[in-house]
């Protein structure tokens, strides 16, 4: 075996030797593959002489040995339930994602379910880590829509990822009454980047189901021009991309938007199958790129330029529809690297000091990585079918024009 010079060898443990208590034991083990080795032989062998102490040992509350009982207990198939609920508050957050999951796992009664169900709801908010694994294990109950769990997650961790992906995997089918439900919420009137991006994600899940019966219940949430009916409309739009055909409808839904003109078809209205393939769809991971891209973008470049790309008086130019953004990719890259000074053109009108700043300073701090998020996602937006742009392409003009002042 392989240690350091300065760490004495520890003796090779004989596990077939070792009476089931033995193994017991080793699950308090300091060494982790010790431990694994100790429980792997318990779910194989599964002595019912050890299932009292496995519980005793689980509700010690020390980690990792009684996380290492609960699941144990749970591969044993000795049904951890009532240990779990003992600890689904525990101190310990690992402790306390290992027993609500189990526990979820093992409410096979509707009295379990009711119980279970009841617990998760009445934990409040706590903290971001044991919130995700409530949303987790709440998920495996039924109707996890009408989860008040749920609605306090977002409306207190939104700007958490972690717990946008727990409750987006939760809510299949379910997205658009919780969308509903969220954008009631009194605290939602402010506009925050995790809002957007959970509205967001929300209308293009729900799109993706059932979608015709979706998108005019979207539309309806849509309609406005405020940050959420905004977000519901760049939702839809990324879950329109990916159709190779286009949503037939009996009549003209009243969606004002020319970005979904070449994805929906109603009587006296054919989309041209010429504009369904000016837009080549993203590959998941240039979807990745556009969504990291939008925060980014709402973050650092929207309070001059706006949320909408429309330019904002006195501090940025318009980017929406504007040929310097659909242009040429090498330019667009080298703006951002060193910045950009003095009066623009853009769709033919010229935007100069005092109507915008007189320079945008550049963000070249930011990574190859960062740069090209924003950029596919202006380039995206809008309405722009414009080509994603990779950080390849940023790293070879970074290093062509390493200490050029202007782009």
């Amino acid at each position: 075996r392989i240690r350091h010079q300065g760490v004495p060898g520890s003796q090779l443990l004989d596990f077939a030797t070792l009476d089931p208590a033995g193994w017991v034991e080793l699950l308090k083990n300091p060494n982790g593959w010790i431990r694994d080795k100790a429980q792997q032989w318990l779910v194989w062998k599964r002595p019912e002489a050890v299932v009292e102490p496995l519980k005793e040992l689980a509700l010690e509350g020390n980690v990792p040995s009684s996380i290492h009982a609960l699941w144990t207990l749970d591969g044993m198939n000795a049904d951890p339930w009532k240990t779990c609920l003992d600890l689904i508050n525990s101190p310990h957050s690992q402790l306390i994602a290992a027993a609500r999951q189990i526990a979820a796992q093992h409410a096979n009664s509707e009295e379990r379910t009711e119980t279970l169900g009841t617990a998760l709801e009445s934990v409040g908010t706590e903290d971001p880590f044991r919130t995700f694994h409530s949303i987790l294990a709440r998920g495996l109950l039924e109707d996890p829509d009408e989860s008040q769990l749920f609605i306090r997650a977002a409306e207190f961790y939104h700007e958490n990822p972690h717990i946008r992906e727990a409750l987006l995997s939760n809510l299949q089918g379910k997205e658009i009454d919780f969308l509903g439900r969220v954008m009631a919420l009194p605290n939602w009137k402010e506009e925050s980047t995790g809002k957007k991006l959970l509205i967001q994600e929300l209308a293009t899940c729900a799109l993706r189901g059932n979608q015709a019966l979706a998108l005019m219940q979207l539309v309806q949430l849509a309609k406005g021009n405020r940050w959420e009916n905004q977000a519901i409309r760049e939702g839809m739009y990324l879950a329109l991309l990916e159709r190779e055909e286009p949503l037939q409808f009996p009549q003209d839904p009243g969606l004002n938007d020319p970005r979904f003109l070449p994805f929906l078809q109603w009587p006296g209205h054919t989309p041209e199958r010429h504009q369904v393939a000016e837009v080549v769809e993203l590959t998941p991971e240039e979807r990745d790129r556009y969504v990291e891209g939008q925060a980014i973008y709402a973050g650092l470049c929207a309070s001059c330029h706006g949320s909408e790309g429309e330019g904002l008086q006195l501090l940025g130019p318009p980017l929406a529809h504007s040929e310097w953004v659909s242009g040429e990719t090498d330019r667009l890259i080298r703006i951002l690297l060193h910045g950009l000074e003095g009066p623009i053109q853009v769709r033919g009108k010229t935007y100069a000091p005092p109507d915008i700043l007189p320079a945008m300073p550049p963000v070249g701090m930011m990574s190859d990585d960062q740069i090209a998020a924003t950029l596919t996602y202006i380039r995206r937006a809008w309405g722009h079918t414009a080509a994603p742009v990779d950080r390849n392409d940023v790293r070879r003009n970074r290093d062509l024009t390493a200490g050029q002042e202007g782009a």
